[in-house]
C-alpha cells in the first residue's frame, strides 16, 4: 500500500508484478553495521512478534525487516507514526516510540 510504489507498477501486468515479487523475495540482505541495541531489547522483540525472530523469517504476510537499510526503516516508522504511511498494527506500534528509539530500531534491524 506505499504510494511511492504504485505508480511505479501501474502499468505492469499481474506476471510481472509475481516475477518482481518472487525475484526481490529471493534476494539477501546486505546489512549494515549497526550503531545501537545489541543483542534481544524490549523494542526489537516488539517487532519480532510480526517481522519474525531478528527480523529475517516473517510471517508471509508481513515484510522481512533485517537487512533493510538503516534510512529506510526510520524513514518508514517516522512515517507510520506521523500517518503518513498507512497500517493499523504499523501505526498503533510505532505512535508511541521517541526519535532515539525509532533509530536504535533501525540501527538493529540494518545489522541483522
Amino acid at each position: 500500500n506505499h504510494n511511492d510504489m504504485k505508480g511505479v507498477v501501474k502499468e505492469l501486468d499481474i506476471k510481472a508484478k509475481l516475477n518482481l515479487a518472487q525475484f526481490y523475495s529471493e534476494q539477501l540482505p546486505t546489512g549494515e553495521t549497526p550503531r545501537a541495541l545489541e543483542g534481544p531489547d524490549v523494542l526489537s522483540i516488539k517487532c519480532n512478534r510480526c517481522h519474525g525472530s531478528n527480523g529475517g523469517k516473517p510471517d508471509p504476510e508481513k515484510p522481512r525487516i533485517a537487512g533493510q537499510r538503516q534510512s529506510y526503516i526510520s524513514s518508514a516508522l517516522n512515517a507510520y507514526k506521523n500517518g503518513d504511511r498507512i497500517n493499523s498494527t504499523m501505526q498503533a506500534m510505532s505512535t508511541d516510540l521517541w526519535t532515539v528509539e525509532i533509530e536504535a530500531i533501525a540501527a538493529y534491524y540494518a545489522g541483522k
